[in-house]
């Protein structure tokens, strides 16, 4: 007679049930969070090397050119006229374009062509021309700062990058 009452039980309870779904629910979502910040800071990661490179390669440029002017014609704080080996007419320059405009994204130009890309905004550009000591190189200092465009919040990185070139002739 005791055997009529036992009760078999098989599975599992709703509450068991409901208890193991609600970890692999708070699982997924820290792993799902993890896989965003990871893929967020690629792009951050993405976007700085892309400015960096766009403006050493404009800082190399202006260096070759500059190092290897004649003389310097002007310096401002935005811009650079020199007389180059050639002579070239109009005189080469490098001047900063649009700067902390508001509206169009900056970029360094050079003459009327562009040394950085579209994908950049110049957002600081500086040129301190130093009064040379008596036989040594004038120095010329050049300062950038660019933010990619287009891009905001995390996945947004702003570069800074400086040079010092002394030229060759003086």
């Amino acid at each position: 007679m005791a055997d009529e009452f036992k009760i078999i039980k098989f599975g599992f309870s709703l509450i068991e049930i409901l208890v193991v779904i609600s970890v692999f629910v708070v699982i997924s979502i820290v792993i799902t969070q993890a896989i965003f910040t990871t893929v967020r800071q690629t792009k951050k990661g993405d976007s700085y090397t892309l400015i960096k490179d766009n403006l050493e390669y404009a800082l190399s440029v202006m260096e070759r050119n500059i190092h290897n002017a004649e003389k310097i014609i002007s310096c401002t704080a935005t811009g650079i006229v020199y007389e180059d080996e050639y002579d070239t007419l109009p005189a080469p320059s490098f001047s900063c374009i649009d700067i902390a405009s508001g509206g169009d994204p900056g970029y360094i130009a050079s003459g009327s062509s562009r040394l950085t890309s579209q994908g950049l905004d110049l957002i600081g550009c500086n040129f301190v021309c130093i009064t040379p000591t008596p036989g040594l190189p004038p120095p010329i200092d050049i300062n950038l700062t660019a933010t990619p465009v287009g891009v905001s919040g995390i996945e947004s990185a702003t570069v800074s990058a400086k040079r010092r070139i002394l030229l060759r002739s003086y």
